[in-house]
Order: C-alpha cells, then sequence, then structure tokens
C-alpha cells in the first residue's frame, strides 16, 4: 500500500542563524526555497555567525512585509529587502568556502553590531554567486545559499513525535530549523528517500543531517541545555554522528504548498 505523505508546514529562514519564517507556499529554485538564507551576517575576519556562537541570534524574529523582512529584537526593528543587487562586495568565509557576497548598508549593520555586541556586517548572496554542495557526495554542479551544506532540508513530523515520546518535555520542530515538514510515514522513513517528487518539482535525497548543538538551544529563549541531543544519541547516532532529517537537492524549480502530496520515486 502506498503511503501518503502530505507537506504540513513550509519554513524559510531569511537571514542564517536567525528565526524562521512560516510560509504557506515557496518557489524552489536550486539554492533552496526562494528567499532562504541568502543573507548572513560576517565577524570583522568576514567569517560567518551562526547560533553557535551567538545564540541569541535565534531571538531576532523576522516577518516578510511589501518592501523585504522586517527584523524585531527587543523593542527595535529594521527592514532589509529581500534582494541585494548592487553595493560593495567582499569575500566571506562559510565553513571551507569563500565567496563573494554584498555588503548591507551602515546602518542596517550598526544594528547588528550594537544588538550583537560585536563588529559585524549583514551580507547578501547575489544572482552572480555560485557556492557548490560537496563533491564527495553530490557529484553534479548544484548550488546552495548560505545554508550550512544542503539547499532544503526536509523531517517527518513522525520524526519529531518519537523524539517527544522519549523526551520529558516536548520540544517544537523549530529546534531542528526544516525547510519542509511532512506527515504520514514511520519516524525516519525520510532517511531512505532519494528520488521523490513534490508537484513539479523533482527531488534527490543526498545525505541524513548531521546535527550541532544548534537543536539544544531553545528558540524562545537562547538558552542551552543537554536536551534532546542527549536523547537523540541514544538511537539517532551514526558513524559516530547525531542524525535528525534528510539534506535534499532540487533538480529543477517550481512552486510547492502545504497540503501537496509528496510522491516517492525510489
Amino acid at each position: 500500500m502506498d503511503q501518503n505523505y502530505t507537506i504540513s508546514q513550509l519554513f524559510i529562514y531569511p537571514v542564517k542563524g536567525m528565526a524562521g519564517i512560516a510560509i504557506d507556499a515557496s518557489f524552489v529554485t536550486q539554492r533552496g526555497l526562494q528567499f532562504d538564507r541568502r543573507w548572513m551576517l560576517v565577524d570583522e575576519n568576514n567569517q560567518f555567525i551562526s547560533q553557535r556562537s551567538f545564540a541569541i541570534l535565534c531571538l531576532f524574529k523576522l516577518d516578510m512585509c511589501n518592501t523585504g523582512f522586517k527584523i524585531s529584537y527587543q523593542h527595535s526593528s529594521l527592514i532589509i529587502p529581500f534582494y541585494l543587487d548592487k553595493g560593495q562586495s567582499i569575500q566571506v568565509k562559510i565553513w571551507d568556502d569563500e565567496v563573494t557576497a554584498l555588503i548591507a548598508n551602515a546602518q542596517i549593520n550598526e544594528f547588528f553590531s550594537q544588538h550583537l555586541s560585536t563588529s559585524c556586517r549583514l551580507v547578501y548572496m547575489p544572482e552572480t554567486t555560485f557556492r557548490l554542495v560537496d563533491k564527495d557526495v553530490v557529484q553534479d554542479d548544484y548550488s546552495v545559499s548560505f545554508a550550512d551544506g544542503y539547499p532544503i532540508l526536509i523531517i517527518g513530523q513522525a520524526s519529531l513525535n518519537l523524539l517527544n515520546s522519549k523526551l520529558n518535555i516536548s520540544i517544537n520542530i523549530n529546534r531542528f530549523r526544516p525547510n519542509i515538514v511532512f506527515t504520514g510515514g514511520q519516524a525516519h522513513q525520510e532517511d531512505a528517500w532519494y528520488n521523490f517528487k513534490i508537484e513539479q518539482v523533482q527531488l534527490l535525497g543526498v545525505k541524513a543531517c548531521a546535527r550541532c548543538q544548534v537543536p539544544g538551544i531553545d528558540q524562545d529563549t537562547a538558552i542551552s541545555a543537554k536536551e534532546p541531543l542527549k536523547t537523540l544519541a541514544t538511537y539517532r547516532t551514526q558513524k559516530n554522528k547525531i542524525n535528525f532529517g534528510q539534506n535534499v537537492i532540487a533538480k529543477n524549480e517550481g512552486l510547492i504548498r502545504i497540503g501537496d502530496k509528496i510522491e516517492i520515486e525510489n
């Protein structure tokens, strides 16, 4: 009997490390969901900044408005544009990659420097910059945004439900920062997905998502704890990595929506 897999939630994270935005539909590009992780903060050495070093980034909340994204923190806010196509360019470092990015204006950079109490700048990945996914995993030339390594992360609701059944206090899916959440099937069934399709978008599951310490950060308080990684380690450790979710690339572009069915073509 065929399983019925249905998209239940969609999320984008316009600025790497900051809170996500729940959306009803998204245009899928080769870099990932439209607007996802095209912005990123860098330090004085042009090294990327994430929740690993600044947990309070999760407290910067984002909303989509007519002119861009409204970012709110404590009692202050500002708007950053959807796109940046001109401005000063610099080379920025994200993991083992060094790519060209455009710097946001001084007012925006001062906003983040003040709230993070460190000198930093917000940068944008323009259309002319191509950052390739890991060639050891994916042989073809697929590009990715400022996401850690792959364009899209998919997680089954059943996977979170199983984890929560083992925890004393249930956690939200936002700890794992997925792009696509689906209902149907068994826990961690997404691990085995290779070729699958959502509407006209052909997708390829390429690698289980190895988790860092970020799932231990409460996304509403920025407080870190040992859970859920302590519990996950008891049943999700593979080759010394704690895996949760599946990294995915898109073979073509197209629109996906909450309620769309996922067709497995393995």
